[in-house]
């Protein structure tokens, strides 16, 4: 989409108005947290607690079991935020696999905390048969309002949300705009809050929250995007530090692979390696990881859809057939279990692989303006009206569930049943 010459100037006036009002919110709020804890970065035995505090202050996270009895306690790391306040991440280890703990931020030896005391749960152990649920959603753009998309994510109880880009719509790599958008997302008064006091986030970037609309990794910028997403993002470790936020986990029989579909984006050229492919492939990691893995799923998180109907024919798969085909037959020939979990589209499709190529689970517009899917070929239907929505995920031993759901009142709109290979 094209923009006219003075979108830039008007985006960055957008993002002060936006960190002004932050601002106004954080003298109203209760004590030096204003944003947080959320979790993120989340494993068997594992996980990182990111919060903001208005002041710099020495603070730790105290966590233990439901009652915090016997809890433990880990110093908080501060780093200046170029919003103005202090972002902190307390790294939690130890934890047992698939167990509930309960965690208070503590600044200056008191607990602070909005509302009930936050909990996470922990992941099944690798190899575990547990079976488990999670939560995938792109495309929000309502923030710091609203938000009652997430609300009924909460009523299903997920372990997790996967959130698969297009976090906010700053359109801009400017350091102020980009600090902003996070701060909306993460508003006390945005529904995404209420869920992270008992789910866990796990997110990539695609293009309205990398640096504009269909934009590749020559953005102007880009540096920016990657060190705000080091800052406010609690991801898990970088496959390739300093470069794309490709990472990885493992929850169960299950495995997770996040894509970057962004910043070595080169149009015309490549989706995963367009740039720098002599220092490191992003597919060669991928397809490794995939035959390597024990995993009986393999989740592949793209922010870009794999169909070849639902994709922009500019800025998705679609815009790279030849690497799209011939990642869809070195998976197939290789590997076994392989679903990918899509967005950006605004609206939702699912598919067994009959027209993907591979199982495919799309879900947009969590709250963002949806559209309907455009016409083609769907083994499970797509959306046929404009509806907001998001995907349920549950995974069990025998098959994998997926379900789109209303973001107004949670309603299943769409169905599929993957079963196990």
């Amino acid at each position: 989409m094209k923009r006219g010459p003075g979108l830039a100037l008007v985006l960055v006036l957008v993002g002060a108005l936006l960190f002004g009002a932050a601002h106004q919110r954080l003298a109203v709020a209760a004590g030096p947290l204003t944003h947080g804890p959320v979790v993120g970065a989340l494993t068997h035995s594992s996980a990182r607690v990111w919060f903001r505090l208005a002041v710099e202050a020495a603070a730790t996270v105290r966590w233990g079991r439901p009652d915090l009895a016997g809890a433990s306690e880990v110093e908080a790391r501060l780093r200046r935020a170029p919003d103005g306040g202090w972002v902190a991440t307390a790294d939690l280890a130890g934890l047992e696999p698939d167990s509930v703990y309960h965690y208070q931020v503590v600044v200056g030896r008191r607990a602070v905390a909005r509302g009930p005391v936050p909990r996470l749960r922990t992941l099944p152990s690798p190899g575990s048969e547990t079976p488990f649920r999670f939560c995938l959603a792109s495309c929000q753009s309502r923030a710091p309002v609203g938000g009652e998309a997430f609300d009924r994510m909460a009523d299903l109880d997920p372990l997790f949300v996967i959130q698969a880009g297009d976090f906010g719509y700053p359109n801009s790599t400017d350091e102020r705009v980009q600090a902003a958008n996070y701060l909306a997302q993460y508003d006390p008064a945005y529904g995404l809050s209420r869920l992270l006091r008992r789910a866990a986030l796990y997110h990539v970037w695609d293009d309205h929250d990398f640096g504009g609309n269909n934009v590749d990794g020559t953005v102007p910028g880009a540096e920016v995007s990657r060190r705000l997403y080091s800052l406010y993002a609690s991801h898990l470790p970088l496959a390739c530090p300093g470069g794309a936020i490709a990472q990885s986990f493992v929850c169960g029989r299950s495995e997770f692979f996040l894509l970057d579909t962004r910043s070595r984006r080169l149009k015309g050229v490549g989706l995963l390696d367009g740039l720098d492919a002599a220092e490191w492939s992003q597919r060669g990691w991928l397809l490794e990881g995939l035959e390597r893995s024990t995993a009986r799923w393999k989740f592949v998180v793209s922010s870009v859809p794999l169909h070849p109907v639902l994709g922009n024919r500019e800025d998705s798969w679609c815009a790279f057939p030849e690497e799209r085909e011939a990642l869809i037959r070195d998976v197939r020939d290789h590997t076994s279990g392989v679903i990918f979990l899509t967005g950006d589209r605004h609206t939702a499709m699912l598919d067994d692989g009959t027209n993907s190529g591979l199982p495919e689970i799309n879900s947009g517009a969590v709250d963002a303006r949806p559209r309907r899917a455009p016409r083609g070929s769907y083994s499970h239907g797509a959306l046929e009206t404009a509806q907001s929505n998001f995907a349920l995920v549950e995974v069990g031993p025998e098959a994998v569930r997926a379900s789109i759901r209303s973001s107004d009142d949670g309603a299943t709109l769409l169905e599929m049943a993957v079963p196990a290979p």
